[in-house]
């Protein structure tokens, strides 16, 4: 494995979570530490509070949303480098804010399916917390992620990306400072 440089790389950081100051949030804050704060595009899903997709089919011939709540988004997708997810685990997947962010993708799925895409590849890290720890806890979270990555023909960087469950007991919480401390010291390898 390579260390991964990452001073020149543009990032788009989608916030999934409510709080701020929450697991998936601080662990997302930890990674965006290998990054230089100018290249870096913020988006909280509760506070860009976009309308969800319709299905209208604008996007089939225009390759853009009838909604344009999202064109900053989506320009910093296009030019991006990097993509990172955070959020919490609610009733086994996303929760609904980010959802319906990640479904506002649509345009992009139109114009890789019709050839005329004009996103390159990306890296695409995630940061998804869960109080729950039952077997499959992450799947629902997984197929989303994965589709995503399908889409932008990118991958998903596993790496150096988090999956942690069981944050609702005393040793989930000691398993989530040692990987937030983890993530504050290492560098991203390739």
């Amino acid at each position: 494995m390579e260390k991964l440089k990452t001073t020149d790389l543009k990032t788009v950081s989608f916030f999934g979570s409510p709080h701020g100051t929450g697991y998936s949030s601080r662990l997302h804050d930890a990674f965006l530490l290998n990054f230089s704060r100018s290249n870096i595009m913020r988006v909280s899903a509760y506070k860009k509070n976009v309308k969800p997709c319709i299905a209208c089919g604008f996007c089939k011939t225009e390759f853009k949303c009838a909604y344009d709540d999202m064109n900053d988004v989506m320009e910093g997708i296009i030019s991006a480098d990097v993509l990172s997810f955070s959020w919490p685990v609610y009733f086994s997947s996303t929760p609904s804010p980010m959802k319906a962010l990640i479904d506002r993708f649509q345009p992009l799925w139109e114009s890789s399916t019709a050839g005329v895409s004009t996103v390159n590849s990306k890296m695409i890290f995630y940061f998804i917390t869960s109080g729950s720890e039952y077997q499959s806890v992450f799947d629902p979270s997984m197929t989303i992620l994965k589709y995503v990555a399908l889409t932008l023909k990118s991958r998903l960087m596993e790496n150096n990306s988090v999956k942690l469950s069981g944050l609702d007991n005393y040793n989930g919480q000691k398993n989530f400072d040692s990987v937030l401390n983890k993530l504050k010291s290492e560098s991203l390898m390739l």
